[in-house]
């Protein structure tokens, strides 16, 4: 079964700050995605988009993202799930020629113990590649939990 794709569509920004400065940025914005059932044990999502992003980590600029990612979730027993998903980011970043790429890998399991407790593995994959040398990182993150459920 194909579940409907979430769509999200806007004009263009018009007059956006950069800095210290009012700019004028024109950045079509769209999020798409989809989730197709293969099996009844089995689905898979594609999703893409495009749009601005406020900048986390620097002065306080702005960029654009444009992203699309793919990922497929399969339950292997009755009480484990197993998700799998990559995923790419291009941002470039207005008033500079700085550009970065991001390719991005997760994996995670899910074993429910009973009806109140579950156990989770979760490890993810970062690797941002920018034009500014300085810039460029590798991040591995990966997690072990115990999920209590009220």
């Amino acid at each position: 079964m194909i579940h409907p794709p979430p769509l999200v569509l806007a004009t263009p920004l018009g007059d956006s700050p950069v800095g210290d400065e009012t700019s004028s940025i024109n950045v079509f914005v769209a999020k798409l995605g989809v989730k197709i059932d293969l099996t009844s044990r089995m689905s898979m999502s594609i999703n893409g988009g495009r749009g601005p992003t406020e900048s986390e980590f620097t002065d306080g600029g702005s960029h654009e993202k444009t992203s699309a990612d793919v990922g497929i979730s399969r339950r292997v027993w009755k009480e484990l799930t197993v998700d799998l998903k990559a995923g790419y980011d291009h941002q470039v970043f207005h008033g500079s020629e700085r550009k970065s790429d991001v390719y991005k890998f997760n994996a995670s399991a899910n074993y429910v113990i009973n009806r109140w407790m579950t156990a989770d593995f979760k490890y993810s994959h970062k690797d941002k590649r920018e034009n500014a040398e300085t810039s460029s990182d590798r991040l591995n993150k990966a997690s072990v939990g115990l999920n209590i459920l009220f």
